[in-house]
């Protein structure tokens, strides 16, 4: 695959670019934090198309593709930009008044029965998706309410809200699943935007901070963080186009299996963020500092559409699949049972009863869970010498079930932690 943009692309990205930087700067997105989000603003995303992207021409929007999403939300993500973006992108189409931004949308999965919901940019939604196995469901935004909690990321306001109405049916099960996936997607490419606006704003400082009369980018332990920055960044960029051409060319490639690999790939945008705030010292930690916004995003978003554990038993069941199935202690059940303590080792614990998952004094350390899980597969003999063929991944990553472990995720774009 040819991942160069092409000369409309890139038109599209320095457009993108131009009116983010014209209206999105960081004194303006920082002015959210308390004044929420900016309706105006909204609307100007909207009226440039940001929303209607993959629309059909037919219906009112730009007919264009999911590598052109993709590139587009990127961009969103390199300047902060806040709201309910995955939401109102995926109902344009399907939620009058989404696509030209008069009807702001935001998107969950239903939780379990009996777990709270927690719903994202509660004050500025005018309609809710809910996702379930049944189909998606509108939610007016007016008829829920609940306590907000103080959100992980600052520009990301969440409320608890106890009970969620069923709402009305605007899609059926099919468009819910492929929501997840392509969700999945377009949230990775934020966390790509926002590892590459990390690293920007890294070795920026790093060539103005001077020590011992020389930039602190001479010295080589800051060189080697900037520089792991760099290649991490390119990492995230090839999973993530790669899975807009499966999205555009579904017989290329399967969407699913490419939508698993974007979760766990696109999650070492965090590892940017930290190095971004190590490489700012001890000014790193402070609140002046922007730093923390792209770490404290990141670590949103890396919740939305699921758990990297989810993506990791889903590809171990796809390559096992692929190859004869083996008995004993290296068959595909131990592969895809060492996958899963792998990445559960991992997870953030819990508050008991609240659904809310709280950040212990390790992040997860992705590196090494991808290694692991390498290697295991390799000792189990089940890597396949390509992509397994559409239709051929570990099944559609449809919203949860009812009594599906998991189930009772938060937001659908992201779940800050309280």
């Amino acid at each position: 695959m040819d991942f160069e943009l092409s000369d409309d692309q890139v038109a599209l990205v320095e457009g993108i670019a131009a009116l983010c930087e014209g209206r999105f700067d960081i004194a303006a997105v920082r002015a959210m934090e308390a004044g929420g989000l900016d309706k105006g603003r909204w609307a100007e995303l909207a009226a440039t198309g940001v929303f209607s992207i993959t629309v059909p021409e037919a219906d009112g929007g730009l007919g264009m593709g999911w590598a052109d999403a993709v590139v587009v939300f990127e961009k969103l993500g390199r300047f902060l930009v806040p709201g309910p973006l995955v939401g109102q992108f995926l109902a344009a189409g399907v939620v009058d008044g989404a696509a030209d931004g008069t009807t702001v949308v935001g998107l969950l999965e239903r939780p379990e029965t009996g777990a709270a919901a927690m719903v994202e940019h509660l004050d500025a939604l005018d309609v809710l998706c809910v996702l379930d196995h049944e189909g998606v469901w509108a939610v007016a935004a007016r008829s829920l309410s609940g306590p907000a909690l103080l959100p992980m990321d600052p520009l990301t306001p969440v409320h608890r809200v106890r009970e969620l109405p069923q709402g009305e049916r605007v899609a059926g099960p099919e468009v819910a699943e492929a929501w997840v996936v392509q969700g999945t997607v377009l949230t990775g490419a934020l966390q790509l935007g926002l590892a590459t606006g990390a690293l920007e704003l890294a070795t920026t400082y790093a060539k103005e901070r001077q020590q011992f009369g020389k930039p602190i980018g001479s010295f080589q332990a800051v060189k080697h963080l900037c520089s792991d920055m760099a290649s991490r960044c390119e990492g995230i960029r090839a999973a993530v186009y790669w899975a807009a051409c499966a999205l555009d060319a579904p017989e290329v490639a399967d969407p699913s299996y490419a939508a698993d690999v974007v979760k766990i790939v696109a999650g070492h945008a965090a590892d940017n963020g930290r190095d971004c705030v190590q490489v700012h010292g001890g000014m790193g930690f402070t609140w002046e500092v922007d730093a923390h916004l792209f770490l404290k995003r990141i670590w949103v978003l890396d919740h939305a559409f699921g758990e990297e554990h989810d993506a990791a038993e889903a590809i171990a069941a796809t390559l096992c699949r692929a190859q004869r199935p083996r008995s004993d202690e290296h068959s595909g059940h131990a592969l895809t049972s060492t996958a899963a303590t792998l990445c559960r080792a991992q997870r953030p614990r819990s508050e008991p009863g609240s659904g809310v998952a709280q950040y212990g004094s390790v992040m997860p350390d992705r590196t090494a869970v991808t290694t692991e899980l390498l290697q295991a597969l390799i000792r189990n003999r089940c890597v396949n010498d390509g992509a397994p063929e559409s239709g051929e991944g570990g099944g559609p990553r449809g919203p949860p079930k009812e009594g599906r472990e998991g189930g009772g995720r938060g937001g659908g774009e992201g779940d800050p932690r309280a």
